[in-house]
């Protein structure tokens, strides 16, 4: 949260007392923030859910739902694990501090409270949330150079080779345009120049088209539109078609592709971006893990934890360095810049998983013992427009 460390900070109050709320904002008067209040634990979820929430002031003791069931709900969506939660509590024992660190809160307030306390602690946490805004902006300058470097360097080279043989074309052409006024041009002549046009002409076009090819990849790491409504789908369905979908390459590798989902696992999102994602990491598989020649084995294995989907992806090929697996998911990574292949589809697939459907990846792997991608995703997808 907090992506404009300048504007006023949301605090949301959460407590069933509604004493205990109006001190907590008496409180907090005299900072500089927005103050809004839930009574209990399912208004306070609505309320996240729907406006950007800087920091939460949880009571623990609530009836229905308490503030350590709300805490757990809250780190468990990957759209809200980040808000600071701090408890406010008459519990001090070490076993309550103990369990409210384990459940993801970053402080707590013991009851009864001052108000001095409670604008220290709050002010602490809101002082680092505008440190780590100001790194993430920081940040995001340095990949943005990065991507400005790496997009010069990559069309770069296609479009000089296209300019140098556009400047011979018009160079052949113009000397033989001077034969042709002359003295004629002989037979072999003709030939010649036809057969050097032809082939300047191609490599303007394939410097074109790589171009092209280029400037597609780099506008699919923006992840765009879905181009569908978020809905309820049947994820084993999704993912055998997604199979389905992948061309049958000749010249690259073949994989035998298991998929272990029960039929009745199911999410609200995007089935076509689901789809993208595991077309990608296929793509990845048969490039990057099997020759030509080989027959790859992959396994997809879907399984229900509560309100998360978890998916990994393992295949059976000779795997990688840990170094190159860290950085798997940078645009410009590639393990076989020898063979003019550019390394988009993770950092893709990372902007599908992380931007469009809520969830996180990761990658892991050896040489020796392939590589496996573990996707979680929220059983209910956040409601976005953005993914290409």
């Amino acid at each position: 949260m907090m992506t404009d460390h300048n504007a006023r900070p949301l605090v949301l109050i959460v407590d069933d007392q509604p004493d205990n709320v109006m001190r907590l904002a008496e409180a907090l008067k005299q900072e500089e923030y927005l103050l809004r209040f839930a009574l209990d634990g399912q208004e306070a979820l609505r309320m996240v859910a729907a406006m950007e929430v800087d920091l939460i002031l949880l009571d623990v003791v609530m009836p229905e739902m308490d503030g350590h069931t709300v805490c757990r709900l809250l780190k468990a969506d990957p759209r809200t694990r980040d808000i600071p939660i701090l408890f406010v509590t008459a519990k001090r024992g070490v076993e309550d501090e103990t369990l409210a660190l384990e459940l993801g809160a970053v402080d707590f307030i013991s009851k009864p409270f001052t108000a001095s306390v409670v604008r220290a602690r709050v002010r602490t946490q809101m002082n680092m949330l505008r440190a780590r805004a100001r790194l993430v902006e920081a940040e995001k300058q340095t990949a943005l150079g990065q991507l400005v470097t790496g997009v010069a360097h990559e069309i770069n080279t296609p479009a000089g080779i296209g300019i140098t043989s556009a400047s011979e074309l018009e160079e052949r052409t113009r000397r033989f345009a001077t034969l042709v006024r002359g003295d004629g041009i002989s037979e072999d002549e003709l030939w010649e120049y036809l057969a050097s046009t032809e082939r300047l002409a191609r490599l303007i076009h394939d410097s074109l088209e790589r171009v092209s090819d280029l400037v597609c990849r780099f506008k699919s790491l923006a992840v765009g539109q879905p181009g569908e409504s978020a809905r309820a789908f049947a994820i084993r369905a999704c993912l055998k078609s997604a199979v389905s979908l992948l061309c049958h390459d000749p010249d690259r590798a073949r994989l035998s592709v298991t998929i272990a989902c029960p039929a009745s696992v199911s999410m609200h999102g995007y089935p076509g971006v689901l789809s993208r994602i595991v077309i990608h990491l296929l793509h990845y598989s048969r490039t990057h893990s099997f020759r030509p020649d080989q027959v790859g084995a992959v396994l997809i294995e879907v399984t229900e934890a509560g309100e998360r989907i978890d998916i990994t992806y393992r295949d059976d090929g000779p795997g990688m360095p840990e170094d190159a697996c860290r950085c798997i998911f940078d645009p410009f990574h590639t393990l076989w810049l020898d063979h003019g292949r550019y390394g988009f589809g993770m950092h893709i697939v990372f902007n599908l998983v992380t931007r469009v459907l809520g969830g996180t990846i990761t990658c892991d792997s050896t040489p020796g013992n392939g590589v496996l991608f573990r996707i979680q995703l929220p059983r209910r997808g956040p409601a976005v427009a953005d993914a290409s």
